[in-house]
């Protein structure tokens, strides 16, 4: 009998387990979709619209200038590096040097496996909380279908670059609440580190985790300890880059020139009515006559912004911070008021739909049952006092959202492509929750974990 329990437990042990198998489908899934988008927008939907957007068209042609910049110079030297990290040119870099090409295509369709893998990380995440298997199932399909996530992998900007470290950083915090040592602290603060680096909306991320390893980690201390230090020794070497080459110590230009050039430009629109481009002539010309160097004033036009966006001294970084807050003292409510607007930018539409009908409309749909149910589950955290689930999804939901919303540049749905896992999550969970509240008979405090 005993003889027999062992050749079962034997044969069981030559397969993969359930949570394997549904880790692969969960990437098989996502990455079809992600290659079937990835064919239609770039060998059947031919379109100038279409053309215009993909792959490197806006912030992913700075990424790819930068990537042919990297293998010519060898150096991180070029002026544009201090705008923009370096890991998603070195991504594309990469790409280029093993594919022996500079076809963009490349780097556009390794980056389908890169945001494929995120699916995969949202069920692992949900488990390590503790979620029943139809939860952990649900976020990661919520994850997989994405329409956000699927349009921002399509072009070479570094979204997802960046959303898969603070993935696995989400999946390292929830290990490092649970376990002893600081290995997954470690862990941790290199993927928070490497999601700056990709793309510098995570840098102060690292301050909210360390709230919260003080706040609910038990025996903190050296947990803490090792997240900073790692953090440091991590990002401290590009503030040291931007302080060698432009004489500014701080980690990118691009949070600095949004605060003036765009979210002034939008509060200033919006409260006076006058043209976005003559704002942004107006202010280029002020940034100028601060520091004695303007030229006569017809010289100007609204592309005269461009050339603050790597600043190369102290006094113009200063100025143009106290000219966008100047703008917001001058028009508080305004600035108050457009916060919404942006926040449905952020929230509703992908560039890459809006020019495909009731494609976007899809998108929308999606978006607006994603966030219902995503309310519902963070609501339902809240009522049930489950506080690592909020840590792990509620708060850096918070902070991914506020973090564009605060600095102005936000687009589209890429904004908050950083925050899908956990919106997905708490998603699940109240899908779940609905489904057992319809199914049984008695009242809503049935747990679907």
């Amino acid at each position: 009998m005993k003889a027999k329990q062992n050749l079962k437990h034997q044969n069981n042990d030559s397969y993969p387990s359930t949570q394997t198998l549904v880790i692969w489908a969960a990437f098989a899934i996502a990455l079809v979709v992600r290659w079937v988008a990835f064919y239609y927008f770039h060998f059947v939907y031919d379109t100038s619209d279409a053309r215009s957007y993909l792959p490197i068209s806006g912030e992913a042609k700075t990424y790819e200038i930068l990537a042919r910049q990297l293998i010519l110079h060898k150096s991180f030297a070029p002026q544009l590096f201090s705008y923009r990290p370096p890991l998603q040119p070195i991504f594309i870099a990469l790409s280029y040097i093993l594919s022996g090409t500079t076809n963009p295509l490349i780097p556009a369709f390794a980056q389908t496996f890169l945001s494929a893998a995120i699916a995969p990380l949202a069920y692992v995440i949900a488990k390590r909380l503790g979620a029943s298997e139809r939860i952990s199932r649900l976020a990661a399909v919520f994850t997989a279908m994405d329409p956000a996530s699927i349009a921002i992998s399509l072009t070479l900007e570094a979204e997802t670059l960046s959303n898969i470290f603070i993935a696995l950083a989400l999946l390292f915090f929830v290990l490092l609440v649970k376990s002893p040592g600081i290995r997954a602290s470690i862990a941790c603060s290199a993927c928070i580190a490497l999601a700056a680096l990709a793309r510098p909306n995570a840098l102060y991320f690292a301050i909210v985790v360390a709230i919260l390893i003080v706040w609910i980690v038990p025996q903190w201390q050296a947990k803490l300890g090792a997240f900073l230090v790692v953090f440091v020794v991590a990002v401290m070497p590009w503030y040291l880059r931007n302080y060698t080459y432009n004489n500014v110590f701080m980690f990118s230009s691009v949070g600095n020139f949004n605060l003036l050039f765009y979210k002034a430009v939008s509060v200033k629109h919006w409260a006076t009515g006058e043209k976005p481009t003559d704002i942004e002539e107006q202010l280029a010309y002020e940034v100028d006559k601060r520091l004695g160097i303007e030229k006569p004033r017809e010289t100007y036009d609204y592309s005269s912004k461009w050339k603050f966006l790597v600043s190369n001294d102290a006094e113009t970084v200063s100025i143009i911070r106290n000219m966008a807050f100047e703008t917001y003292l001058e028009f508080p409510w305004t600035y108050v008021m457009v916060a919404p607007i942006h926040l449905v930018k952020l929230l509703a539409f992908s560039n890459l739909f809006v020019s495909m009908g009731d494609v976007k409309w899809l998108e929308l749909f999606f978006n607006i049952v994603l966030y219902s149910l995503a309310v519902l589950g963070c609501l339902l955290f809240s009522k049930k006092h489950m506080l690592q689930w909020m840590c792990v999804t509620a708060l850096p939901t918070l902070y991914f959202l506020l973090i564009p919303l605060i600095s102005g540049g936000v687009q589209d749905t890429k904004a908050r492509t950083s925050i899908t896992v956990c919106l997905a999550i708490m998603a699940a969970y109240g899908t779940v929750w609905l489904l057992e509240r319809t199914r049984s008979d008695g009242p809503s405090h049935i747990s679907p974990r």
